[in-house]
């Protein structure tokens, strides 16, 4: 498979300064506080293994039928809270478009994800259509779908008579067409694990930019799952917990406002305070901010419609979409 060809080697991390920008080649290996690994590879800034081979390759990401490659390495941001976050350089596509990463591990207890955005820019004169494609594989190549709800997946691997699973894994999204096994599969093909997100005819206004956010995360190994036996699944609801909280409350830490204003598929662009529905406290939000630019609002997301200014264009997108649930 192309995007497997595309890994090159690994090197091995071992010291790290905090709250100094550095620079990796290879595999560079983020660790929550629970000591869950997310062993992050270059170049295309996907997860390896995981925690006791959770994955087989998870996080790839793809625009226009290019996988990223980045043209040279990651750089780590170690955070106040010691989370950190990887600068992944953007990679030139075709027609002008170009797409690069951010690859965020908090380290706080409970909180056991990688948190991808994604971020592809015009740098042309003319509306471009991209077509993002966020994928990969799970553990043992295979897996079993436990729970697939709107906007929330909760997979587990297992080897081919079903036992010998890797922990659970679990994928929030939202807005894109997705794929993911249903079932155990009878064969060991990294076919068989896949798990794949697309966005189809993505607009990107000239000179600018949008951004795709996908939270995986990875359940602790405390128990044992049995595909189809409720009750004896420690490790599964381990997982349900921490979509659900995203769910609640997505973790924008350390995001700028940049990435937050071009947003495009975890919210609706006139759901202005991110609670899941359009209603008269959007429009309260836009008004207080009447006059201002995205860099001097309280939030950059008052410029609903993207034209950096907020004004009363802004409200009126708001009144349209009035009683929208997300």
């Amino acid at each position: 498979m192309l995007v497997k060809a595309l890994i090159i080697a690994t090197s091995a991390i071992t010291t790290l300064q905090a709250d100094q920008p550095v620079y990796f080649y290879g595999t560079i290996w983020l660790t929550t506080a629970d000591g869950l690994l997310f062993d992050i590879r270059q170049p295309c800034g996907s997860t390896d293994g995981g925690t006791d081979g959770a994955f087989n390759g998870f996080g790839y990401s793809q625009v226009n039928g290019q996988p990223y490659c980045a043209p040279g390495p990651f750089g780590l941001i170690i955070h106040p809270d010691w989370g950190k976050t990887l600068i992944a350089p953007p990679m030139p596509l075709h027609n002008g478009l170009s797409i690069s990463r951010k690859i965020y591990v908090p380290y706080r207890p409970g909180r056991n994800y990688v948190r991808y955005l994604d971020i592809i820019r015009n740098d042309t004169p003319h509306m471009q259509t991209a077509h993002v494609q966020f994928f990969g594989f799970s553990g043992l190549g295979n897996a079993a779908t436990m729970r697939k709800l709107t906007n929330e997946y909760v997979m587990i691997g297992a080897g081919p008579d079903g036992t010998g699973q890797p922990p659970p894994i679990g994928v929030l999204l939202q807005n894109g067409l997705r794929h993911a096994p249903d079932k155990i599969t009878d064969c060991i093909f990294y076919d068989a694990g896949l798990f794949s997100c697309a966005y189809l005819w993505v607009q990107i206004k000239p000179h600018s930019r949008v951004s795709l956010l996908h939270f995986v995360v990875q359940g602790k190994r405390t128990g044992s799952i049995t595909p189809h036996v409720a009750g004896i699944q420690d490790d599964y609801d381990d997982v349900e917990r921490q979509l659900e909280e995203l769910l609640a409350s997505p973790d924008f830490d350390y995001l700028d406002p940049e990435d937050l204003r071009t947003l495009w598929n975890f919210f609706i662009d006139t759901d202005v305070n991110m609670d899941g529905r359009v209603n008269v406290l959007d429009m309260i939000v836009v008004r207080n901010d009447l006059t201002k630019t995205p860099e001097s609002a309280s939030t950059p997301r008052s410029d609903v419609n993207h034209d950096l200014r907020i004004n009363i264009l802004d409200m009126i997108a708001i009144r349209n979409d009035l009683g929208w649930p997300y």
